[in-house]
């Protein structure tokens, strides 16, 4: 009986440290997106990155050049174990002033918390741009410098780790071998990986990947640089009497990575610690806590009274979120500032009545009649007067303006479609030294926008392959030209996908576009106007 009731007991506590050592490994930190230290303990310069390699494949694997932005820069500060926020923010400001070119510092833990955006003075260019890394890189206290790119209107910092996704199942000593040649380290829970940018620029190993069959998806972890949570109390006035209604606006501003916790709403505290409860007085606009965290910005309003004289504080407004990017724990905080709020000692009266007055002494009203008609008459004139003077300013207007467009509609107006043969005239005897693709890039804007022009397309045909382009003209194009067209159109597509530098039969080509231009309505473009396509 004993020997059984010990085994159960072995058995039962067997199972408590098993799921207590799972539960351990769940609960251990993964790989953390929001912090960008590397971990090289000793300081060491990063490996040179070229602005020029920074593109990358999307999500869609679309290429990607980003530009580069010549207002900010990310520094990676080389905080020490158990830093707190206002720890790095002295770090910061310390760098700051040691850099003429740094003029303002923006610091968000939930972007990146061992790392700092510096707005840089106006008037930068790119090699000041380089040689501003190369100088903060030098810094005691700085890990790595990234320059900050900007796409599609927005501005995105970039640090050392790659969202990455593999094809199929691949084995280890693949992943193993992928990560040592591009000298990261891969996160199979987070499916991140960190670069170490000491050896290798972020970008090159971001297409290294890219490159590599087994990938899916390789693509730079990236944050926009907007602050990632604000709130903010704002009040009616900063002064008042006793009894006065004081209004406030409770704002909350937030991004995509943050969720706003509904409860930290429902019991909002603005009492000053100094005041007795029955000398204040608080309500809010009805609003639904649960349903107000669903909007951007969350609003919302309310008033108070005091009853005491002095000056109160109003505490601060704690305001609970979850970030769902943020290393660590992700459930965090964020508080409005206090505000300082004046309240006068003296007591408003009561409000005025309203009585009627009456006058005591009655005055006898002294009437100049013809003083007054007198007036009247001499206002008719001025009026009567100016409103002639108008009519004929109008009518001389009125004269001038048809005389001018008469004028206008006797000269012969220019064709669009002529000014544009001419440019492209123009541009076909320009001198074309290599490289010989960015000359036909060129040279096929004007021919796409003369074309359309031409042969009047229905809407705008100018992205896309020159196939794309020529089935939006086609039925506006005689038979006798669409070969000629549709071949070049072609053979310009292909001399930019291969980015030759030197085209062979490039003055043969210029010759197709002249023929084409001076090609009239139903004849053909030149005797040559069908040739081989670039093989």
């Amino acid at each position: 009986m004993n020997g059984s009731f010990h085994e159960t007991v072995k058995r039962y506590l067997i199972v408590f440290f098993l799921l207590l050592f799972l539960f351990g490994i769940s609960c251990s930190e993964a790989g953390a997106v929001s912090r960008f230290k590397s971990d090289v303990r000793e300081k060491r310069a990063p490996a040179n990155l070229k602005f020029d390699e920074i593109w990358f494949y999307d999500q869609d694997r679309s290429k990607i050049i980003p530009d580069i932005d010549l207002d900010w820069i990310t520094v990676v500060l080389r905080s020490y174990e158990g830093a707190t926020r206002s720890d790095i923010k002295e770090q910061a400001k310390s760098i700051m002033g040691k850099h003429r070119e740094l003029i303002d510092m923006f610091y968000d833990s939930n972007l990146a918390e061992d790392a700092c955006f510096f707005k840089l003075k106006s008037g930068l260019k790119e090699t000041d741009l380089k040689s501003l890394i190369s100088r903060l890189n030098s810094e005691k206290d700085v890990d790595y410098t990234q320059p900050v790119l900007t796409m599609r209107g927005k501005t995105f910092a970039f640090f050392n780790v790659i969202h990455l996704k593999w094809k199929t199942v691949v084995d280890k000593e693949h992943k193993e071998s992928l990560m040592k040649q591009i000298h990261a380290t891969f996160d199979e829970k987070e499916s991140i990986c960190r670069v170490n940018v000491f050896e290798m620029p972020l970008f090159k190993a971001v297409n290294l990947l890219a490159e590599d069959i087994n990938v899916a998806e390789a693509v730079p972890s990236m944050v926009e640089l907007k602050p990632s949570i604000q709130a903010r109390l704002t009040l009616g006035i900063q002064g008042g009497d006793i009894g006065d209604r004081i209004p406030f606006l409770l704002s909350i501003t937030f991004s995509d990575i943050i969720s706003v916790d509904p409860s930290s709403l429902a019991n909002i505290n603005l009492k000053p610690a100094d005041i007795q409860k029955e000398l204040f007085d608080l309500e809010f606009d009805p609003y639904d806590y649960v349903k107000a965290v669903s909007k951007n910005p969350i609003k919302i309003t309310g008033w108070m009274k005091f009853y005491a004289p002095g000056e109160f504080e109003i505490p601060p407004v704690t305001i609970k979120y979850t970030c769902s990017t943020c290393s660590g724990e992700q459930v965090r905080t964020v508080e409005t500032e206090s505000q300082v709020f004046r309240v006068a000692s003296i007591i408003p009266s009561k409000q005025a009545e309203n009585k009627l007055i009456v006058p005591m002494n009655t005055v006898d009203p002294d009437y100049n009649l013809a003083g007054y008609h007198k007036k009247a008459v001499m206002n008719l004139v001025v009026s009567l007067s100016a409103f002639f003077l108008a009519a004929l300013c109008l009518a001389w207007f009125v004269a001038t303006v048809y005389r001018a467009k008469k004028q206008r509609e006797g000269l012969r107006e220019r064709k669009k479609e002529e000014i544009l043969a001419e440019t492209l005239r123009s541009f076909l005897q320009k001198e074309t030294p290599p490289p010989h693709w960015a000359y036909v890039r060129e040279l096929s804007t004007i021919l796409r926008e003369y074309l359309a022009e031409k042969y009047r397309a229905l809407h705008d045909p100018h992205g896309g392959s020159g196939e794309v382009f020529f089935t939006v003209i086609q039925q506006n194009v005689p038979e006798t030209l669409a070969t000629s067209i549709s071949t070049v159109l072609k053979e310009i597509d292909e001399v930019i996908a291969l980015e030759m530098d030197t085209y062979p039969e490039l003055e043969q080509f210029k010759e197709r576009v002249r023929e084409i231009i001076d090609a009239r309505r139903g004849e053909p473009a030149g005797e040559n106007h069908i040739f081989n396509r670039i093989q």
